[in-house]
């Protein structure tokens, strides 16, 4: 059965999706060997877990019965947001909780016979935590892809088959735009500039030259908008991904930002347009990449990169 095909049938027979909006019953299990797995063995036993990682969570690592299982709990207040989580939700209405929300509408977008996801567990919305059973690989740190043609092909192959769903609508699947994109992308633009670039000549007039860009998508699909090898973890060899478990941005956008976003992560981009192609053909990312990559340029205002050597990295499609 043709790749294409076997994504669309699958999209078709899974399970319809939660109500959009509908607030998440406080502890759900998704399966009876996680039973013993709950919000009371959670907080009787955090002290005892190991801390993994802190950023937009507080990732922790803990045993039940057989199994190693990943806690990821809210970090980062909603009052003092990065650039990247307020332009997420000024322009697609997510948030740490939204995503947390409807996590499960998530992982049925993200089914494909390509790459694995992270078996969800259960969440909590009032202790503002979520809990996956912790998928076997190996973590890749740098943002950058590892080397190698068979990732790449299969990285295509993973990203075309979630592109191949198209949905007329941008955000997510419980706050639902249908109109003002570009001005929504705009105004968080603008507004990232007067508080974090406000002193640079080059970043001004550069927003005067991509405000003018048409930017107008027809359609749109699930999509990480910053996209990179530390979202997944490979084999032991670095040469297959064995799994996405990073879930936190994914929204409804334009492919053309993920794409844009890639292309920077990837040392040659030929493999990946030909596991890509299997599901359709790769879009044109002329006249559309400076206007994503110049969002995620505004992004890290702390490094303050050169703007000309970033939006000129590594154009492959």
């Amino acid at each position: 059965m043709p790749p294409g095909l076997q994504c669309f049938l699958r999209e078709r027979g899974a399970p319809r999706a939660t109500n959009a909006g509908a607030v998440p019953p406080e502890n759900t299990v998704k399966d009876d060997r996680f039973m013993g797995i709950d919000i009371d063995y959670i907080r009787s036993n955090i002290e005892n877990f190991e801390l993994i990682s802190v950023s937009t969570n507080k990732v922790y690592r803990f045993t039940g019965g057989h199994d190693k299982y990943i806690l990821k709990i809210g970090h980062e207040s909603t009052d003092a947001l990065s650039p990247f989580w307020w332009g997420i939700k000024e322009v697609f209405g997510s948030t740490f909780d939204t995503q947390r929300d409807n996590i499960e509408d998530t992982l049925l977008l993200l089914d494909n016979p390509h790459i694995q996801t992270a078996r969800f567990v259960m969440k909590s919305h009032r202790h503002k935590f979520i809990v996956f059973q912790e998928t076997e690989g190996r973590h890749y740190e740098p943002d950058e892809f590892p080397r190698g043609d068979w990732m790449g092909y299969q990285l295509g192959q993973f990203i075309g088959c979630i592109h191949s769903k198209q949905y007329d609508y941008f955000g997510h699947q419980a706050s639902r735009f249908r109109s003002g994109f570009k001005e929504k992308m705009l105004y968080a633009m603008s507004a990232i500039i007067k508080e974090y670039w406000a002193d640079s000549q080059a970043v001004h007039d550069y927003y005067g030259k991509i405000r003018h860009m048409d930017i107008s998508p027809a359609s749109y699909s699930l999509i990480m908008p910053d996209i990179s090898a530390n979202q997944f973890v490979f084999d032991e060899g670095f040469s297959s991904i064995k799994a996405v478990v990073d879930f936190d941005a994914y929204v409804m956008g334009p492919r053309e930002w993920e794409l844009s976003v890639i292309e920077m992560c990837l040392e040659n981009c030929g493999a990946f347009k030909q596991g890509y192609e299997q599901y359709g053909p790769l879009p044109n990312l002329h006249g559309h990449r400076d206007f994503y990559r110049f969002f995620m340029y505004l992004c890290d205002p702390w490094e303050k990169q050169d703007l000309a050597s970033f939006m000129s990295r590594n154009i492959q499609f």
